[in-house]
């Protein structure tokens, strides 16, 4: 599975494509940019799963 991330904020801002198995759990890559919004580096998610 294919997914479109966008974050924007302070630390980051960026658009990538995370694929599932081959670059790891999404569930895992999303606690990772929740912790980084509590830090306050991120303001901004955007996650679309592509068919």
């Amino acid at each position: 599975m294919i997914y479109r991330i966008e974050v924007e904020g302070k630390e980051y801002n960026d658009n990538y494509t995370f694929e599932t198995p081959k670059e790891g759990d999404i569930l895992d890559e999303l606690r990772a940019i929740v912790e980084d919004m509590e830090e306050g580096n991120i303001d901004k998610l955007k996650i679309e799963r592509e068919a």
